[in-house]
């Protein structure tokens, strides 16, 4: 006899598409963090010229809208195959009282 049940596991597709998901929701979490950044830098570091900084802002910011353009790309082409709840259902969202 066999006692091992069957692994439980999610489509590969569905899978992707939530994680797709996560990472867009984590994009400003990491824009914060990015952005706070100079202001730790410390040591040698700290004497920095403003035109450096400003361009390490611009730099972040470029770099965060190239990846944000990519996760919806791919979260586009993958919500087409898969339905997705980007918000959780609530049964008593409509009532009242």
């Amino acid at each position: 006899m066999n006692n091992r049940s069957t692994p439980t596991y999610l489509p590969r597709k569905s899978y992707r598409a939530r994680r797709l998901v996560d990472a867009a929701k984590l994009m400003p979490y990491l824009a914060v963090l990015l952005w706070m950044l100079p202001m730790l830098w410390q040591g040698e570091d700290a004497n920095l010229r403003v035109s450096r900084i400003i361009l390490y802002i611009f730099g972040v910011w470029f770099f965060l809208i190239a990846t944000q353009i990519v996760i919806n790309f791919f979260l586009n082409r993958v919500s087409k195959e898969v339905e997705l709840p980007l918000e959780p259902q609530n049964k008593n969202q409509g009532d009242v009282g």
